[in-house]
């Protein structure tokens, strides 16, 4: 199970805005440009402070994911390679190679004698 997305706005918030909008077009074409981005500014900080942000782990850590997508990665990439090294000295080493490996096998080797 996932959080809501914070900046995503409900399906009907979209509708309601485009619809209030098209009456502010309507009613006041003489007004500007200025006055329209003025209204709309206030109507999407009301609606940004009307909608709870989520909170909890895992909401931190989606808002983290989409704001530094690349951090994220890389630390969860980083993780994965600790976790791999950390697994590493569980694993049975092979005994043929451990006896090839020993010092005197190898100084055999290298003179030429094995």
């Amino acid at each position: 199970m996932t959080a809501p997305r914070p900046d995503t706005p409900p399906a009907n918030a979209d509708r309601r805005l485009r619809h209030s909008l098209r009456q502010a077009l309507e009613q006041a074409p003489d007004e500007g440009q200025q006055a329209l981005q003025a209204r709309l500014l206030a109507q999407w900080r009301q609606q940004q402070a009307a909608a709870p942000a989520p909170h909890g782990p895992l909401a931190v850590l989606q808002a983290g994911w989409r704001q530094h997508p690349l951090l994220c990665k890389s630390a969860l990439l980083a993780l994965t390679v600790a976790g791999l090294l950390l697994v590493k000295p569980w694993v049975r080493p092979d005994a043929g190679m451990d006896e090839l490996l020993q010092p005197d096998v190898l100084s055999l080797m290298t003179m030429g004698e094995l």
